[in-house]
């Protein structure tokens, strides 16, 4: 990541190496807080602070509870500090397409104060390592704002990223393949999207206005697998019975009943963090 020149006197970093290290320490950090929550909290996950107020577990509920609160402090010190320099060294790029012409000063201006930004989100994600917690009126708040605050981050670090390597021409001069830009900004709005549906909300799953559409959409498409295999038995046209779809048996094995359909929404809220 850190090069020094044959002669001893200059420095280069790779900014991308730099990413890579912090978002590895970051993953690292997740994988470790679930093999100990899951392994030797003896926490029913299903029964959870963030279960009885959100109506669902994100991704946070492994940095809550002992053993993981006793090792994920230290791996995230260590995690932010390549996260900063990741940035800082991405603002010295910057700086430099600046001087040579490769960057409009405006642009540099704006994209500094969100390297600015991101930075303060990153530190302030520290925070949930050290509130636990407990009740909504108490200190849940407190403990699920950094996770919140983490997340607005790291959608402003894909915007500044794809503006920066697009307007820079920084891309351009990778020789990337023609399908990156597009799909680079394809992942920024889905990424942007999933965001928006994980921030934490004091309602169950089954009362928000995008899980009733969710709900709704799979009732529906349900619905019409029913229809369909009720016709094709009343016609003959198959040599076996298939299994009926889901609304053809009774109300209670129903995969789009509404508990297990809000389950699954609250489920689909955990992916792609």
């Amino acid at each position: 990541m850190i090069r020094r020149s044959s002669n001893g006197g200059d420095i280069s970093f790779v900014v991308e190496e730099l990413r890579l290290a912090g978002y590895v320490g970051f993953w690292l950090i997740v994988l470790t807080g679930m093999v100990l929550t899951r392994l030797y909290s003896g926490i029913d996950m299903d029964q959870t602070i963030l279960t009885r107020v959100f109506g669902y577990n994100n991704i946070c509920v492994y940095f809550d509870f002992a053993p993981a609160t006793h090792v994920l402090p230290f791996l995230w010190a260590v995690t932010l500090v390549m996260l900063l320099c990741y940035l800082g060294a991405q603002w010295l790029q910057m700086r430099a397409e600046v001087q040579q012409r490769e960057l409009t000063p405006r642009l540099y201006s704006v994209l500094t104060k969100l390297k600015v930004f991101e930075a303060t989100m990153l530190l302030a994600f520290s925070t949930i390592f050290a509130v636990q917690p407990e009740e909504w009126n108490h200190t849940l708040l407190i403990h699920t704002a950094p996770f919140v605050m983490l997340q607005i981050g790291l959608v402003s670090l894909a915007i500044s990223n794809t503006v920066h390597g697009i307007k820079s021409g920084y891309w351009s001069s990778l020789a990337l393949p023609s399908w990156f830009i597009p799909g680079a900004k394809l992942y920024v709005v889905g990424f942007a999207i999933v965001v928006c549906f994980k921030i934490p909300h004091p309602t169950p799953p089954q009362q928000l206005p995008t899980a009733r559409l969710f709900c709704s959409v799979l009732r529906r498409w349900n619905g019409a697998q029913a229809v369909a295999w009720n016709a094709s038995k009343l016609w003959g046209h198959i040599g076996q019975t298939p299994h009926p779809p889901t609304s053809a048996r009774s109300p209670s094995d129903s995969l789009f009943s509404r508990p297990e359909c809000s389950a699954r929404f609250a489920g689909l809220l955990t992916i792609a963090y």
